[in-house]
């Protein structure tokens, strides 16, 4: 299967534009990112709150660059890769938790103020998410793009971020109650 440029540049600008506004509102909400990240890691060994500040750094350096290697068409595969296996550790760290009983009050992953409890509706989001991110690293087809082609991933992406915003913002509305895993 050969994706065609446009969806191809879609989902690296998607993608690309997702960790982006994530890793900035980790940078922008730094300490209060790290206190969730300390939820994630209590009862491991990294449990230690300086180990969860450096933890965070590297989180968001991380995320930093994969919002590059998205922009990127020659990076496509590689980005494609990390972007799925990002995608799914999260979903991963999210659901031992739930099984653990850990209940973290947010997920880290808001882009707003609103606080998402931790529950496996977005658990299996970032599933979702993991799957398509990884389309990424399918073949292209080669021709460029012409202007209205590229308006069109850029009309695409803008899309695709208001039905993930609102998509997070249903999550939000309906996190009063708890799901069990």
């Amino acid at each position: 299967m050969m994706l065609h440029p446009v969806i191809a540049a879609t989902l690296r600008l998607s993608f690309g534009a997702l960790f982006g506004v994530a890793g900035l509102h980790k940078i922008a909400n730094f300490r209060e990112f790290t206190i969730t990240l300390s939820g994630y890691l209590s009862g491991t060994f990294l449990d230690k709150r300086h180990l969860a500040a450096g933890s965070a750094m590297v989180v968001v350096a991380f995320e930093g660059a994969l919002t590059a290697a998205c922009m990127v068409p020659a990076c496509a595969r590689v980005a494609a890769c990390l972007s799925a296996v990002v995608l799914f550790s999260y979903a991963a760290a999210m659901y031992l938790n739930l099984r653990r009983g850990n209940e973290l009050p947010d997920c880290g992953c808001s882009w707003g103020s609103g606080r998402h409890p931790v529950r496996m509706t977005i658990v299996f989001r970032n599933l979702f998410l993991a799957a398509f991110a990884s389309m990424i690293a399918l073949p292209v087809s080669t021709h460029p793009l012409a202007p209205i082609e590229t308006f069109s991933v850029l009309a695409a992406a803008a899309t695709v971020a208001l039905i993930y915003s609102a998509g997070n913002t249903l999550l939000a509305l309906t996190s009063s109650g708890r799901e069990t895993p």
